[in-house]
C-alpha cells in the first residue's frame, strides 16, 4: 500500500481528492449544500429532518423555521402537520433532549439510546422502585393508558397511580426518556400548552 496523505471523501462521494486542493469556499460551499441551505430544497418536511438526522424541538417555532430556511416553498404548520400525520415524530434522543426525526431513523435512533438499559441502574431500580423484570409489565402498562388517546404527563402518572402496582410512582420525564427510547411513547399534540403523549 502506497504510503502519503490519505485520500478525501468528496461530496460526490469518491475517493481521490488531495486535501490541498479543497479551500474555504468549496467546503463552505459543500456544508451549506448538505445542509439544504445553497440551493434551497424541494423536499418535504420530512426529507429536511431526515437529511438532517434529527431537528431540536425545544421550540416548535424554531424548529418550524429551521426547516422552512432549507425548503423552496414552506408554510406555516408544514411542521405541525407532518407531525399529525405521522410523517415525523417527536421524542426524546440525543443527551435527553427532544428533537423531530423521520420514525425509520427514530426506530434506528432510540434502539440505539435504549442499549444502555439505563433503567437497570442500582439508583434506577432503587429511585423508581423498579426491578429489570418488572419493566416488561409497566411498559405494557404504559402503553394500555396510551392506548386510548395523548395524556398529559400528570393523566398518564394518575392512570398508573390508579394500579396497585404503581400507587407511589413518581413518573419523572427521566422515566419518560427511558420509555421513548424503547419505543412506548412519543409526544403528541400539546393541549392547554402542557406536553402529551
Amino acid at each position: 500500500m502506497a504510503r502519503g496523505r490519505p485520500p478525501l471523501l468528496t461530496s460526490v462521494g469518491t475517493l481521490g481528492a488531495d486535501m490541498r486542493s479543497i479551500d474555504r469556499s468549496k467546503a463552505l460551499a459543500w456544508r451549506l449544500g448538505r445542509q439544504l441551505l445553497d440551493p434551497v430544497g424541494s423536499v418535504s418536511v420530512e426529507g429536511v429532518v431526515r437529511r438532517l438526522g434529527a431537528v431540536a424541538a425545544q421550540s416548535e417555532t424554531a424548529s418550524e423555521l429551521a426547516i422552512g430556511l432549507r425548503r423552496q416553498e414552506p408554510r406555516h404548520g408544514d411542521l405541525a402537520r407532518a407531525l399529525a400525520d405521522g410523517r415525523v415524530i417527536k421524542t426524546f434522543a440525543f443527551r435527553g433532549a427532544t428533537h423531530f426525526m423521520t420514525p425509520e431513523d427514530g426506530g434506528v435512533y432510540l434502539a440505539l439510546r435504549a442499549a444502555s438499559r439505563m433503567w437497570e441502574l442500582p439508583s434506577w431500580q432503587t429511585y423508581y422502585d423498579l426491578k429489570p423484570a418488572d419493566w416488561p409489565a409497566f411498559r405494557e402498562a404504559v402503553r394500555d393508558d396510551l392506548a386510548a388517546g395523548p395524556l398529559t404527563r400528570d393523566e398518564l402518572e394518575a392512570a398508573l397511580r390508579a394500579r396497585p402496582r404503581y400507587r407511589g410512582l413518581e413518573l419523572t420525564y427521566t422515566l419518560l426518556k427511558a420509555l421513548a427510547w424503547q419505543g412506548d411513547l412519543a409526544f403528541g399534540p400539546s393541549r392547554d400548552g402542557h406536553a402529551t403523549f
